[in-house]
């Protein structure tokens, strides 16, 4: 799942309670459904291009299992999106389309020279 897509799928969210927090798994974009107490804690590291841009986290709970703090996790590969002003076919000698206008990428740091910190 990101941040376009939602699972119709599985259990409905009303057959949680309400008033206890609910963590769950899998879905790699980190969120809390809407009008719930159901959070998604998300991966810990991008996975795939789809999660461009995304900040990933650690949640810290306390002793009554609600989230005390966030930790921001910048660890593995990332995934960048860019823009340019050039057609991405004037990138590739062979190819015998072209278009104008902005034109998006994506690039994967897998050795971490991108990392902003």
């Amino acid at each position: 799942m990101n941040a376009s897509y939602q699972a119709k799928d599985g259990l409905p969210p009303d057959v949680f309670p309400a008033q206890i927090p609910i963590y769950m798994g899998h879905y790699h974009y980190p969120h809390t459904v809407e009008g719930t107490s159901i959070t998604y804690i998300g991966s810990p590291y991008q996975v795939s291009s789809s999660e461009a841009g995304q900040q990933k986290r650690l949640l810290l709970l306390d002793h009554h299992w609600q989230i005390s703090s966030e930790i921001p996790l910048n660890i593995g590969r990332r995934f960048w999106n860019f823009h340019t002003m050039f057609p991405a076919a004037a990138a590739t000698p062979d190819s015998s389309s072209s278009s104008s206008g902005d034109e998006s990428s994506s690039i994967t740091d897998t050795e971490g020279i991108l990392d902003p910190a």
